[in-house]
């Protein structure tokens, strides 16, 4: 069985609709969503060498494999997650950086909270 995640693909139209690439197109690319969905399915299907597993993106299981996982058919449960690409930077000093992000957005936030109460406040005396 063939599973295909396709959560990341296409763009967001409303917060329930999703549209891929390659919709109005007669005939789909392989450059767009569609194309890359329907040609995946076809290299899977017809067993010629061309398929692969993509993590995150497209995961081929047999049935011991599916029984294993309790019948249960989410495509994620197969398909894992897509690798990370690496920055470079070191972990130690990302991890310096992210704390400072993380320092400044709880003093944003401190700030905001202030204003808020002081609005409230100044509401309050108006009323």
């Amino acid at each position: 069985m063939l599973f295909i995640d396709a959560r990341e693909l296409g763009e967001m139209e409303s917060r329930v609709h999703r549209i891929l690439t390659g919709e109005d197109d007669p005939i789909p690319g392989p450059e767009t969503d569609i194309g890359r969905i329907a040609g995946t399915y076809h290299a899977w299907r017809n067993a010629d060498g061309d398929y692969a597993d993509v993590p995150g993106f497209c995961k081929s299981a047999d049935f011991a494999e599916i029984e294993r996982k309790r019948f249960v058919l989410t495509p994620g449960r197969y398909v894992g997650v897509a690798e990370v690409e690496r920055s470079g930077e070191p972990v130690g000093e990302a991890i310096e950086r992210l704390i400072g992000e993380v320092r400044e957005q709880i003093a944003e936030g401190a700030e905001l909270d202030r204003r808020v109460e002081d609005a409230l406040g100044r509401i309050g005396r108006a009323v």
